[in-house]
């Protein structure tokens, strides 16, 4: 068992911690669905291209981007030409669902329980809705960038004894105009909605964050936490990533915990994630020792 920094465990302890859930999680939970960002923009670039929206050189135009690094540019793109209908009927067969009897939530039910507040998550799909349903048997609480006000009082709170209110910072499959995926939904994030750019720039400052299948490469996260982070003077290091030994090099984590104020806890992947599982439940044990 990986033995967790001490300053992890009192953050745990006190109520600071606040989870922050990304695609990995999705994955583990059931297999087939939810790709990540990079293969989304893979399977999407196939569809605009089997639909006629791009011929086959511009199709290799915009793989050559995607092996760039370039996934919002080519969101752009592939949002433009494909029909609407198309792309709605797209991202439903990729992360809706309607068959909970094969699903494992066991990790959503852990991250759930580790905060009594609020858990963040850039995931489109609702698994962490149907997890905190099947364990606290009551619907959550859930909001989206569009009402990041609502989510002041959860991260006000650190004492009640409350249900954490699920985040979902990137929108909601459900709401296929909340998704933030191309180049322009990014601008639009940053310019026409900065109440949420405080609430984030807040919760990152206020609390300590536990990433979790988040590949700690998203532009508008990393750019908050890199503003609180020059804020702070660099002097600061208050948040945690769980990262698969050798997805990583030591260089890419001694710049994640300077530039962004992440420190990477590496864990062994081998027996796929259930080391994860090992990590979340030994916070909930500790945090069960402070109530």
């Amino acid at each position: 068992m990986i033995k967790l920094p001490d300053r992890l465990i009192r953050a745990t302890k006190s109520g600071r911690l606040v989870p922050f859930v990304g695609a990995g999680i999705s994955k583990k939970a059931m297999h087939g669905l939810f790709p990540s960002w990079s293969e989304l923009m893979y399977e999407m670039v196939d569809l605009a291209q089997k639909e006629g929206g791009i011929t086959s050189g511009e199709q290799r135009e915009l793989i050559r981007l995607l092996k760039d690094g370039k996934l919002t540019v080519v969101a752009d793109v592939v949002k433009r030409v494909l029909q609407e209908e198309t792309f709605d009927r797209y991202l439903d067969r990729r992360f809706n669902y309607s068959d909970l009897s094969k699903a494992n939530l066991d990790t959503q039910v852990l991250l759930l329980k580790i905060s009594s507040r609020l858990i963040v998550t850039t995931n489109y799909d609702h698994l962490l809705e149907d997890a905190f349903a099947r364990h606290f048997r009551r619907s959550p609480m859930v909001a989206t960038f569009r009402e990041a006000y609502s989510v002041q009082n959860a991260t006000q709170d650190y004492n009640a004894d409350t249900y954490p209110l699920i985040f979902k910072v990137h929108g909601d499959v459900r709401v296929k105009d909340s998704l933030i995926l191309s180049d322009r939904d990014y601008r639009s994030l940053l310019y026409d909605h900065q109440t949420y750019g405080s609430v984030i720039t807040s919760i990152f400052m206020n609390s300590t964050m536990l990433f979790v299948g988040f590949s700690l490469s998203d532009r508008e996260i990393m750019s908050h936490l890199e503003r609180v982070r020059h804020r702070l003077n660099y002097v600061s290091q208050s948040h945690f990533a769980l990262v698969p030994k050798g997805s990583v090099t030591n260089t890419e984590l001694r710049f994640f915990k300077e530039a962004f104020g992440v420190e990477s806890i590496e864990f062994d992947a081998a027996n796929g994630y259930d080391e994860i599982d090992r990590i979340l439940g030994k916070l909930v044990r500790e945090r069960g020792k402070a109530t």
